[in-house]
């Protein structure tokens, strides 16, 4: 975060949206790693707040709430999952995936409602 933030130019700005440990998406892959018996691995909104506390950086955090609405079809589970998992999807059992998605699925629609945060970061003039 050191590193992005000293590549700022005076007046420049640091948009970045990431989810929090709250999110609905973030719980979709805790329950993904934890079927590989793994730790979730990314980084989340918690995280960067934190290093940008500690650095001493002012920084603005918006929250977004959102819904994903999708119809419920094998094929956009695991769209998602490959969006969410990148790399580490290939090892993860092809049932567990699909199951992730049951406590979204409604009337043959995938609902997750949720949200991320926004931070912004600006470098005076």
């Amino acid at each position: 975060v050191r590193r992005i933030l000293e590549t700022l130019t005076p007046g420049g700005l640091f948009l970045i949206s990431l989810e929090g440990r709250e999110n609905a998406l973030f719980h979709l892959l805790e329950r993904a790693f934890a079927t590989m018996g793994e730790p979730q691995p990314y980084h989340m909104a918690e995280d960067l707040e934190g290093a940008l506390t500690e650095l001493r950086r002012e920084f603005e955090k918006h929250r977004f709430d959102y819904e994903m609405v999708f119809p419920d079809l094998e094929e956009n589970r695991l769209r998602v999952l490959r969006f969410l998992l990148g790399e580490h999807l290939i090892r993860m059992d092809r049932g567990e995936m699909l199951k992730l998605f049951e406590p979204y699925a409604r009337d043959g629609q995938i609902i997750i409602q949720t949200h991320h945060h926004q931070f912004v970061i600006r470098k005076d003039s």
